[in-house]
Protein backbone atom coordinates (compact mmCIF):
# COMPACT_ATOMS: atom_id res chain seq x y z
CA UNK A 1 0.00 0.00 0.00
CA UNK A 2 1.26 3.46 -1.02
CA UNK A 3 0.52 5.76 1.90
CA UNK A 4 0.84 9.66 1.02
CA UNK A 5 0.64 12.67 2.44
CA UNK A 6 -0.78 15.87 1.02
CA UNK A 7 1.47 19.19 0.90
CA UNK A 8 -0.07 22.58 -0.01
CA UNK A 9 2.30 24.62 -2.09
CA UNK A 10 -0.15 28.03 -2.41
CA UNK A 11 -3.15 26.59 -3.95
CA UNK A 12 -1.93 23.46 -5.94
CA UNK A 13 -2.01 20.45 -3.42
CA UNK A 14 1.21 17.61 -3.86
CA UNK A 15 0.74 13.70 -3.05
CA UNK A 16 4.49 13.70 -1.21
CA UNK A 17 6.11 11.50 1.55
CA UNK A 18 8.41 13.78 3.17
CA UNK A 19 12.12 15.46 2.61
CA UNK A 20 15.66 17.97 4.44
CA UNK A 21 18.72 20.93 4.06
CA UNK A 22 21.75 23.40 5.77
CA UNK A 23 23.33 26.80 6.05
CA UNK A 24 25.38 29.10 8.67
CA UNK A 25 23.39 27.51 11.50
CA UNK A 26 20.28 29.32 12.05
CA UNK A 27 18.03 28.73 15.29
CA UNK A 28 14.67 26.96 15.00
CA UNK A 29 11.43 27.75 17.32
CA UNK A 30 10.45 25.27 20.07
CA UNK A 31 7.27 25.10 18.94
CA UNK A 32 7.37 23.61 15.58
CA UNK A 33 6.77 20.25 14.88
CA UNK A 34 10.49 18.99 14.90
CA UNK A 35 12.09 21.28 17.97
CA UNK A 36 15.34 20.86 16.51
CA UNK A 37 18.10 23.45 17.31
CA UNK A 38 19.49 24.71 13.85
CA UNK A 39 19.00 24.12 10.41
CA UNK A 40 20.97 24.99 7.22
CA UNK A 41 19.67 26.17 4.11
CA UNK A 42 21.34 24.05 1.56
CA UNK A 43 21.45 20.01 0.96
CA UNK A 44 24.36 18.01 2.04
CA UNK A 45 25.97 17.22 -0.65
CA UNK A 46 25.79 13.46 -0.40
CA UNK A 47 22.26 13.84 -1.06
CA UNK A 48 21.89 15.80 -4.28
CA UNK A 49 20.73 14.27 -7.27
CA UNK A 50 17.80 12.36 -9.19
CA UNK A 51 15.60 10.44 -7.37
CA UNK A 52 12.88 8.18 -8.41
CA UNK A 53 10.23 5.70 -6.61
CA UNK A 54 8.40 2.68 -7.60
CA UNK A 55 4.92 4.37 -8.63
CA UNK A 56 6.64 7.16 -11.00
CA UNK A 57 7.19 9.64 -8.75
CA UNK A 58 10.72 11.49 -9.37
CA UNK A 59 12.57 14.02 -7.21
CA UNK A 60 15.51 16.52 -7.35
CA UNK A 61 17.54 17.02 -4.61
CA UNK A 62 19.32 20.55 -5.40
CA UNK A 63 21.79 22.66 -3.23
CA UNK A 64 19.03 25.15 -2.67
CA UNK A 65 16.10 23.54 -3.29
CA UNK A 66 13.79 20.43 -3.45
CA UNK A 67 12.11 19.50 -6.36
CA UNK A 68 9.00 16.69 -6.67
CA UNK A 69 7.85 15.97 -10.38
CA UNK A 70 8.79 18.44 -11.66
CA UNK A 71 7.48 21.44 -9.05
CA UNK A 72 9.89 23.52 -6.79
CA UNK A 73 8.59 22.35 -3.36
CA UNK A 74 11.04 23.85 -0.61
CA UNK A 75 13.94 26.82 -1.23
CA UNK A 76 16.00 28.34 0.70
CA UNK A 77 14.92 32.02 -0.39
CA UNK A 78 11.43 30.76 0.87
CA UNK A 79 9.72 31.75 4.15
CA UNK A 80 7.81 29.55 6.40
CA UNK A 81 7.27 25.86 6.34
CA UNK A 82 8.38 25.76 2.47
CA UNK A 83 11.45 26.99 3.07
CA UNK A 84 14.27 24.43 2.53
CA UNK A 85 15.42 24.24 5.86
CA UNK A 86 18.36 20.91 6.56
CA UNK A 87 18.55 19.93 9.85
CA UNK A 88 18.90 17.03 12.12
CA UNK A 89 15.77 15.11 13.72
CA UNK A 90 17.26 12.51 16.22
CA UNK A 91 19.64 10.04 15.92
CA UNK A 92 20.32 9.63 12.28
CA UNK A 93 17.57 11.21 10.59
CA UNK A 94 16.86 14.57 9.32
CA UNK A 95 14.22 16.97 7.28
CA UNK A 96 14.41 18.93 4.58
CA UNK A 97 11.84 21.47 6.08
CA UNK A 98 12.84 22.44 10.22
CA UNK A 99 10.37 25.40 10.06
CA UNK A 100 7.12 23.47 9.61
CA UNK A 101 5.13 23.94 12.89
CA UNK A 102 2.64 20.97 12.35
CA UNK A 103 2.86 17.49 10.83
CA UNK A 104 1.00 17.97 7.73
CA UNK A 105 3.25 20.60 6.72
CA UNK A 106 6.37 18.74 7.30
CA UNK A 107 8.17 16.18 5.06
CA UNK A 108 8.84 14.15 7.82
CA UNK A 109 12.02 11.91 9.05
CA UNK A 110 14.76 10.93 5.81
CA UNK A 111 17.78 9.10 6.14
CA UNK A 112 20.47 8.28 3.57
CA UNK A 113 21.56 5.05 2.72
CA UNK A 114 23.34 2.35 0.17
CA UNK A 115 21.69 -1.04 -0.92
CA UNK A 116 24.07 -3.39 -3.15
CA UNK A 117 26.15 -0.09 -3.69
CA UNK A 118 23.56 2.72 -4.81
CA UNK A 119 21.94 5.29 -2.94
CA UNK A 120 18.78 5.32 -1.33
CA UNK A 121 16.96 8.10 0.59
CA UNK A 122 14.16 6.25 2.95
CA UNK A 123 11.27 8.69 4.14
CA UNK A 124 9.80 7.84 7.05
CA UNK A 125 5.94 8.41 7.31
CA UNK A 126 3.33 8.42 10.06
CA UNK A 127 1.84 4.92 11.06
CA UNK A 128 4.88 3.51 10.24
CA UNK A 129 5.13 3.68 6.33
CA UNK A 130 8.31 4.18 4.38
CA UNK A 131 8.80 5.52 1.19
CA UNK A 132 12.21 4.53 -0.96
CA UNK A 133 13.54 7.13 -3.47
CA UNK A 134 16.05 5.33 -5.78
CA UNK A 135 19.03 7.33 -6.85
CA UNK A 136 18.57 7.88 -10.72
CA UNK A 137 22.01 6.42 -12.26
CA UNK A 138 22.54 7.12 -16.14
CA UNK A 139 22.16 4.03 -18.25
CA UNK A 140 25.23 2.41 -18.90
CA UNK A 141 26.39 1.62 -22.88
CA UNK A 142 26.45 -2.54 -23.44
CA UNK A 143 29.83 -2.82 -26.25
CA UNK A 144 27.53 -4.04 -28.94
CA UNK A 145 30.25 -4.53 -32.49
CA UNK A 146 29.23 -1.91 -34.79
CA UNK A 147 30.15 -1.48 -38.43
CA UNK A 148 32.20 1.82 -39.79
CA UNK A 149 29.50 4.19 -41.53
CA UNK A 150 32.22 5.16 -44.00
CA UNK A 151 30.69 2.24 -45.85
CA UNK A 152 33.48 0.36 -47.13
CA UNK A 153 37.47 1.62 -48.24
CA UNK A 154 39.61 1.21 -51.37
CA UNK A 155 41.65 -1.68 -51.57
CA UNK A 156 40.35 -3.26 -48.13
CA UNK A 157 37.64 -6.01 -47.89
CA UNK A 158 34.62 -5.53 -45.15
CA UNK A 159 32.21 -7.70 -44.08
CA UNK A 160 28.82 -6.51 -45.89
CA UNK A 161 25.30 -7.34 -46.63
CA UNK A 162 22.75 -6.95 -48.36
CA UNK A 163 19.70 -4.25 -46.97
CA UNK A 164 16.94 -6.12 -44.65
CA UNK A 165 14.34 -3.74 -46.78
CA UNK A 166 15.48 -4.60 -50.19
CA UNK A 167 13.88 -6.44 -52.63
CA UNK A 168 17.39 -7.63 -54.18
CA UNK A 169 19.82 -6.53 -56.05
CA UNK A 170 21.88 -7.50 -59.48
CA UNK A 171 25.20 -8.45 -59.71
CA UNK A 172 27.80 -8.04 -62.65
CA UNK A 173 30.73 -9.98 -63.66
CA UNK A 174 32.69 -6.31 -64.44
CA UNK A 175 32.66 -3.27 -63.48
CA UNK A 176 31.45 -1.96 -66.93
CA UNK A 177 28.36 -3.46 -67.12
CA UNK A 178 27.47 -2.81 -63.67
CA UNK A 179 28.43 1.22 -64.25
CA UNK A 180 25.85 0.75 -66.82
CA UNK A 181 23.27 -1.59 -65.10
CA UNK A 182 23.24 -4.23 -68.20
CA UNK A 183 23.96 -7.87 -68.50
CA UNK A 184 23.31 -8.70 -65.01
CA UNK A 185 24.18 -12.40 -63.78
CA UNK A 186 22.35 -12.85 -60.98
CA UNK A 187 20.31 -11.26 -58.37
CA UNK A 188 21.50 -11.14 -54.66
CA UNK A 189 18.32 -11.89 -52.18
CA UNK A 190 19.60 -13.31 -48.98
CA UNK A 191 20.23 -10.23 -46.89
CA UNK A 192 21.17 -12.80 -44.07
CA UNK A 193 24.21 -14.23 -46.25
CA UNK A 194 27.57 -12.22 -45.12
CA UNK A 195 29.97 -11.24 -48.64
CA UNK A 196 32.49 -9.06 -48.16
CA UNK A 197 33.21 -5.84 -50.10
CA UNK A 198 35.24 -3.20 -51.40
CA UNK A 199 34.80 0.24 -53.50
CA UNK A 200 36.70 0.14 -57.08
CA UNK A 201 37.79 3.16 -57.25
CA UNK A 202 39.20 6.09 -54.69
CA UNK A 203 36.57 7.93 -56.02
CA UNK A 204 33.72 6.60 -54.01
CA UNK A 205 30.65 8.61 -56.15
CA UNK A 206 30.72 6.46 -58.66
CA UNK A 207 29.48 3.82 -56.52
CA UNK A 208 30.66 0.81 -58.08
CA UNK A 209 31.51 -2.18 -55.43
CA UNK A 210 33.68 -5.26 -56.03
CA UNK A 211 31.91 -8.10 -53.91
CA UNK A 212 33.32 -11.72 -53.04
CA UNK A 213 30.58 -14.06 -52.51
CA UNK A 214 31.65 -17.33 -51.79
CA UNK A 215 35.20 -16.63 -52.91
CA UNK A 216 33.82 -15.66 -56.09
CA UNK A 217 34.37 -11.67 -57.35
CA UNK A 218 31.16 -9.95 -58.59
CA UNK A 219 30.25 -5.68 -59.35
CA UNK A 220 27.42 -3.87 -58.09
CA UNK A 221 26.10 -0.83 -58.36
CA UNK A 222 25.46 0.72 -54.96
CA UNK A 223 24.03 3.85 -56.41
CA UNK A 224 20.62 2.58 -54.20
CA UNK A 225 22.65 1.88 -51.20
CA UNK A 226 21.86 -2.03 -51.20
CA UNK A 227 24.43 -3.35 -50.04
CA UNK A 228 25.70 -1.86 -46.50
CA UNK A 229 28.48 -2.71 -43.87
CA UNK A 230 25.49 -3.60 -40.96
CA UNK A 231 22.63 -5.59 -40.62
CA UNK A 232 20.89 -4.00 -37.19
CA UNK A 233 18.98 -0.62 -37.54
CA UNK A 234 17.70 1.27 -34.26
CA UNK A 235 14.18 2.78 -34.90
CA UNK A 236 11.61 4.40 -32.58
CA UNK A 237 13.73 2.91 -29.62
CA UNK A 238 13.98 -0.52 -30.73
CA UNK A 239 16.09 -2.40 -33.03
CA UNK A 240 15.48 -4.63 -35.76
CA UNK A 241 17.62 -6.96 -37.65
CA UNK A 242 17.66 -10.45 -39.62
CA UNK A 243 19.88 -11.43 -36.99
CA UNK A 244 19.67 -12.44 -33.48
CA UNK A 245 21.62 -9.97 -30.88
CA UNK A 246 23.41 -12.61 -29.83
CA UNK A 247 25.18 -13.91 -33.41
CA UNK A 248 28.45 -12.54 -34.03
CA UNK A 249 27.81 -11.71 -37.57
CA UNK A 250 25.14 -8.97 -36.31
CA UNK A 251 26.45 -5.45 -36.33
CA UNK A 252 24.88 -2.17 -35.46
CA UNK A 253 25.70 1.53 -37.49
CA UNK A 254 27.97 3.01 -35.64
CA UNK A 255 26.76 5.87 -33.38
CA UNK A 256 23.97 3.41 -32.57
CA UNK A 257 23.78 1.97 -28.97
CA UNK A 258 22.34 -0.82 -26.78
CA UNK A 259 20.97 0.02 -23.48
CA UNK A 260 19.47 -2.28 -20.50
CA UNK A 261 16.13 -2.43 -21.43
CA UNK A 262 16.70 -1.81 -25.35
CA UNK A 263 14.22 -4.26 -27.10
CA UNK A 264 15.84 -6.28 -30.29
CA UNK A 265 12.93 -7.48 -32.73
CA UNK A 266 14.85 -10.44 -35.09
CA UNK A 267 13.26 -11.18 -38.11
CA UNK A 268 13.73 -15.35 -38.77
CA UNK A 269 12.26 -15.95 -41.87
CA UNK A 270 11.18 -14.20 -45.38
CA UNK A 271 7.65 -14.74 -43.80
CA UNK A 272 7.56 -11.82 -41.78
CA UNK A 273 7.64 -14.08 -37.85
CA UNK A 274 10.35 -12.48 -35.50
CA UNK A 275 11.03 -13.23 -32.13
CA UNK A 276 12.13 -10.34 -29.70
CA UNK A 277 14.98 -9.83 -27.32
CA UNK A 278 15.55 -7.66 -24.50
CA UNK A 279 18.79 -6.70 -22.96
CA UNK A 280 18.90 -6.85 -19.27
CA UNK A 281 21.83 -5.14 -18.36
CA UNK A 282 24.00 -8.45 -18.30
CA UNK A 283 22.40 -10.69 -21.36
CA UNK A 284 19.75 -10.79 -23.93
CA UNK A 285 16.49 -12.03 -22.36
CA UNK A 286 13.87 -13.58 -24.90
CA UNK A 287 11.05 -11.88 -24.63
CA UNK A 288 8.08 -13.71 -26.88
Amino acid sequence: MKFKKSILVGVTAFSFGGLIAFNSSHTVSASNYFPVRHYHTYTPRSWRGSYYTAYGDTMKVKTYSVELNGQTIYKNSWAGWRKLAFAKVGIRNYTFNALAKYGYQSSRRWHLKYKNGKKELINLQVMGYITVWHKYYPAKKYKFRTADNTDFFYNTWRPAYLDMDSDGTDIYNSYKDAKSEENPVNTLSDSRKQLYAKWISKNQHDNVLMLKIDGNIYYENNDDHDILPYNAYRSDGSIWSNFKPTSKYALLKKGNHVYKGTEWTYFYDDDGNNKTYEYTGSRWQFEY
